[in-house]
């Protein structure tokens, strides 16, 4: 077996679970970044005693962009097939091989060495009497990249539950335990890439029913389970364990009906041992901008706990988990109904202290809105990829590249946002994975509900 060192640093249970390995000789951990060169006194000593090897392996990471759509020659946004990856260390970027269809990625994830991709939602242009006109479309495809020959495979269509149409389209999915767990507003399937198999795992059609429009539940992995957010209130949320096949209710989330569709709307993201959801905020004038948060530590937490308010209830904002905080970035706000949005280019971050969260500024980038953030958790880095460059009048919109370095066991270091080198094909609302060389090891899924 192999484990991410800093997966170690990061969690007492899997520590002591590691100890315990170790001294039987049937774990060889693999460390794979400069940081975790220190893992205190008890891995050190059993390294020293010779019964814990340390294998040291020198491990690139890349960005995958897919897909995503950019500007025709006329203007318009147009899909497209596109597949480049980023070369984190060498600040290179590469163009690899096309999807075989255009679109914007409905879900993705990365299993081992491969990247799937779960449906196609595309914006057909056509033209009548009226002038030019666009239908939206899902194409039912289903398919993997291989990111060690750079060749895609097609795997036929998505189950009927996933591939109807639009409406039942994959939100998100995630990698987990050697499986893929993909979540629609209706349904959460299960698929094995071994045998082929698709599992309905949870059936929420009454949920939906009973609530307002979209999906009544949010669904993240962390520590090895999967984590399913009912929005429902009232509604307990569950945990379940891959390995054992079995759902262990947790305590529902203690939102009125009147903020539910706030929690639905919002940003939910694994934040530490904590499942983090960034509601929507009550302004009026400024719908879907954040407002308050709510948090749940998986790890002996006995319930949710309300958090303060993001101190700008922006919307369109990024959303990233890194080094055990919550960084929003980017985004529009208005400070009156009657006023125009403007660009915000401050940043702040959700850092939890003595069971307490509080909100701080920590610098923005220098770069707009329209891109996304990739976290290599390893690295101890996010990277913004998409953006618009704000500072040169002349680049392409949806190019800029900035990346972030955070420096562990050092709280006032809040990092410096530095230039990367823009994106050949720019483009909009491109999908990214991280994918670490050697492809030994499962990556964190970029997920979006």
């Amino acid at each position: 077996m192999t484990i991410l060192f800093q997966a170690i640093l990061e969690n007492a249970e899997l520590q002591r679970l590691v100890m315990s390995a170790c001294e039987s000789g049937s774990l060889q951990l693999l460390r794979c970044s400069r940081q975790c060169k220190d893992a205190g006194a008890s891995v050190a000593g059993l390294r020293k005693r010779g019964r814990m090897k340390l294998k040291e392996c020198k491990a690139n990471f890349f960005v995958y962009s897919v897909a995503g759509d950019c500007v025709d020659p006329q203007g318009f946004f147009e899909d497209t097939k596109c597949l480049e990856r980023y070369d984190i260390e060498r600040n290179l970027w590469e163009t690899m091989s096309p999807l075989p269809h255009q679109g914007q990625v409905a879900a993705i994830a990365h299993l081992q060495k491969h990247i799937y991709v779960m449906g196609l939602c595309q914006r057909m242009r056509f033209t009548d009497q009226s002038g030019i006109g666009f239908r939206d479309s899902f194409l039912n495809w289903f398919g993997r990249y291989d990111v060690e020959k750079d060749v895609w495979e097609e795997l036929g269509l998505l189950p009927p539950l996933l591939g109807g149409d639009r409406m039942l389209a994959p939100e998100a999915a995630v990698a987990l335990q050697g499986s893929i767990y993909v979540a629609s507003q209706f349904y959460i399937l299960k698929y094995t890439p071994r045998s082929g198999e698709w599992l309905v795992l949870r059936d929420c059609r009454n949920l939906a029913r009973s609530f307002t429009w979209g999906s009544a539940f949010k669904m993240l992995s962390l520590g090895g389970c999967l984590y399913i957010v009912y929005v429902q209130p009232g509604q307990p949320c569950e945990r379940f364990e891959p390995h054992t096949g079995r759902f262990e209710q947790l305590p529902p989330l203690p939102c009125q009906r009147s903020r539910a569709a706030a929690c639905r709307d919002g940003k939910v993201r694994a934040v530490g041992t904590r499942i983090v959801i960034l509601t929507t905020g009550p302004e009026d004038w400024n719908p879907g901008g954040l407002g308050s948060c709510w948090s749940f530590d998986t790890q002996g937490g006995r319930g949710w706990v309300e958090g303060p308010q993001a101190t700008i209830p922006r919307r369109l904002a990024e959303v990233a988990a890194l080094q055990g905080s919550l960084y929003v970035l980017k985004g529009m706000y208005s400070e009156d109904v009657d006023e125009e949005e403007f660009e915000v280019t401050d940043a702040e971050r959700l850092t939890f202290r003595g069971g307490q969260s509080v909100w701080e500024r920590v610098p923005g980038t220098n770069f707009g809105g329209g891109g996304g953030i990739a976290v290599v958790e390893d690295l101890c880095s996010m990277i913004s990829i998409g953006g618009v460059d704000g500072e040169d009048e002349d680049a392409p919109p949806h190019s800029a590249v900035e990346l972030l370095r955070v420096f562990p066991h050092r709280r006032d270091q809040h990092g410096i946002w530095q230039r990367g080198t823009p994106v050949p094909t720019p483009r909009r609302l491109a999908k990214l994975v991280v994918v670490r060389f050697p492809c030994d090891v499962e990556a964190s899924a970029r997920l979006d509900m």
